[in-house]
């Protein structure tokens, strides 16, 4: 393979910096009471939640991320990365007032952003390969790309795996890949409406009900100034989001938000930059070279996953679903070496066992996950 040779002292720049959104938030209350014991650091299948962020982002060559957090959680998330965490990023903690909303957040940031950048909640799990969803972005380079997954068929636990949970109706252009409508829904909605005209425009038009947001993005660097002269949009998912699915297709929202002046406009990749091409050779061209420039160059890039474990352990009941889903996949020892397992106690395959926990005789532990230092009594 061949390799440049760079100057010595010359280090090639980050393609991405990664953001992970590690607050407290009180969404899993009253898991989160414990103030030593932040949201990013509760167990999924017996390892902190925010490792699996870090290790997808690590899977995908990301080498530069900022965990940004407030006062009260940043030296536990600082003390398990500086003690437990072994990876191969540039992990930087950043402070930050508890009560910013996720886009305030990135405009506190701004300065650190250099590149195009990836945005992922602390609670963010997925199976989706990380180097495919970044190499699908690198092809069609949107303004914007957002990861998808099917919702998970919940086994119980923490209450209904609705509660409290921002639903849509996404509508995703299969020619493209573009997300072109998200309409939040009611569970109890028979029907919705849309526009006949987005019809008109997306014709081979894929509709569900059944996706939920992972809360993983990744931007145009540009989207940091749009930010930045927008104060009023506060957050990444309700605010941004639709904005800019909706601009795709509206030329109201597009010229109302003023996007060309953030947008840098470019030719077709086969010709060079402000260069023409004469189409006259082509079937149903003409003799003038017109520049190839979209007449709408924002796009929303929608990577939807299957079939898979996956979603944000945002709810008690997600949480609880995510911690058996993540222990059916756990490559390693179901019962950890150091636990100590009665006589006529079953573990089934899709339980964990964890370090120093005492499981008395004729136990059966199955659908579960038993956390560190637990005591379970006999039968």
């Amino acid at each position: 393979m061949f390799e440049a040779a760079c100057p010595a002292g010359f280090q090639t720049p980050a393609e991405f910096t990664a953001v992970v959104l590690a607050g407290r938030g009180n969404s899993l209350f009253p898991l989160t009471e414990d103030s030593n014991l932040p949201k990013a650091l509760l167990p999924v299948a017996n390892r902190p939640m925010i490792s699996y962020v870090i290790n997808w982002l690590e899977a995908g060559g990301i080498k530069d991320i900022l965990v940004v957090t407030c006062r009260k959680s940043e030296q536990p998330i600082a003390k398990y990365l500086r003690e437990m965490h072994e990876g191969i990023a540039n992990i930087e903690i950043v402070e930050i007032e508890e009560s910013l909303g996720t886009a305030e957040v990135i405009r506190s940031i701004r300065d650190r952003i250099k590149n195009d950048f990836i945005v992922a909640s602390c609670d963010s799990i997925t199976d989706a390969p990380a180097q495919q969803f970044l190499d699908l972005y690198r092809l069609s380079r949107p303004s914007m790309a957002v990861l998808l997954s099917e919702e998970m068929d919940s086994e119980g636990g923490g209450g209904s795996s609705k509660d409290e949970e921002l639903r849509y109706v996404v509508g995703i252009d299969q020619r493209s890949s573009q997300l072109v409508m998200l309409k939040p829904i009611d569970d109890d909605a028979s029907d919705f409406d849309m526009r006949s005209s987005l019809i008109k425009k997306y014709p081979s038009l894929a509709i569900s009900n059944k996706f939920l947001d992972v809360h993983i993005y990744v931007f145009s660097q540009w989207v940091i100034d749009f930010l930045n002269a927008n104060p009023n949009i506060t957050s990444l998912q309700e605010q941004l989001l639709p904005i800019m699915v909706r601009a795709q297709s509206q030329p109201q929202t597009y010229a109302s938000y003023n996007f060309d002046q953030y947008i840098n406009q470019k030719t077709d990749p086969c010709c060079d930059e402000g260069s023409s091409l004469n189409l006259s050779s082509l079937p149903g061209g003409n003799s003038d070279g017109i520049p190839l420039v979209k007449t709408n160059p924002l796009s929303v890039f929608a990577y939807t996953r299957r079939t898979c474990v996956g979603g944000r352990a945002n709810t008690n009941p997600r949480y609880c679903d995510l911690n058996k889903g993540m222990a059916k996949l756990y490559g390693g020892a179901k019962v950890d070496p150091s636990a100590l397992v009665g006589q006529k106690t079953l573990v089934a395959p899709d339980s964990l066992v964890g370090h120093g926990t005492r499981v008395g005789r004729s136990c059966r532990i199955e659908k579960s996950v038993v956390g560190l230092h637990c005591s379970i009594g006999d039968n």
